[in-house]
C-alpha cells in the first residue's frame, strides 16, 4: 500500500484498510449537506428566562409578602394615632399621649409605626410624646432618650421630630 491512498485514494489499498472501510461503510454519511440557517426563535432564551423570573418573584411577593391578613394597618393620620410594637401593655398611641420605654427589661425593638411614612425606633429609657398641634403632619417630641426615625420618600417634609435640642424636619433621609 502506498501512503497516497489514505489521502487521495490514489494507488492500491491495503487489504486491512479495505476491510475496515467495508465494515464502516454502513455508518458513512449520506452525502454532503449544506448547513441550515439557525432557527429564529420568537423570543430569545434570555428574555423568556427574565419573564419567568419576574413572574416567580411577583408570585412570591404576593403570597409571602409582609402584609399579613388580620393585622392592623398602621395609620398615617395623627388624629387616629399610631401603632406601637415591642412595648408590653401598649399597642397604640394617640395625640397628647406619651410612650415611655422602661430602662430595665425593655427590648431595644420598641417601634412607633407611622403608616406608610415610616417608623421611629426607641431605645430603652426613651420618652416620646405624640403632639396634637397639627393633625395632618406627624409631629413627635422626644423628651428623653434616643430615637431613630426611618422615613420613606412619602414622608419627606411631612415628618417632624422635636427634642430639647431643637426641631428636625425630615427631608427624605434616615436620621
Amino acid at each position: 500500500m502506498t501512503d497516497d491512498y489514505l489521502w487521495d485514494r490514489g494507488g492500491e489499498p491495503d487489504p486491512e484498510v479495505q476491510e475496515l472501510e467495508d465494515l464502516l461503510r454502513p455508518l458513512r454519511g449520506k452525502g454532503h449537506r449544506e448547513p441550515t440557517a439557525p432557527v429564529r426563535r420568537l423570543w430569545p432564551r434570555w428574555i423568556a428566562a427574565a419573564v419567568a423570573a419576574s413572574l416567580l418573584i411577583g408570585l412570591g411577593l404576593h403570597f409571602f409578602g409582609d402584609d399579613e391578613p388580620g393585622q392592623p394597618t398602621p395609620r398615617t393620620s395623627v388624629g387616629a394615632g399610631y401603632l406601637v410594637e415591642g412595648l408590653a401593655g401598649r399597642s397604640s398611641v394617640r395625640p397628647g399621649e406619651t410612650i415611655t420605654v422602661p430602662k430595665k427589661g425593655a427590648r431595644s425593638g420598641t417601634r412607633l409605626l407611622i403608616g406608610d411614612l415610616g417608623r421611629v425606633e426607641l431605645d430603652p429609657g426613651s420618652r416620646l410624646r405624640v403632639l396634637d398641634d397639627d393633625h395632618e403632619l406627624p409631629s413627635l417630641f422626644l423628651a428623653h432618650g434616643r430615637a431613630q426615625a426611618v422615613i420613606g420618600p412619602e414622608g419627606a417634609e411631612r415628618f417632624r421630630l422635636g427634642s430639647p435640642a431643637g426641631l428636625s424636619v425630615d427631608m427624605g433621609c434616615a436620621y
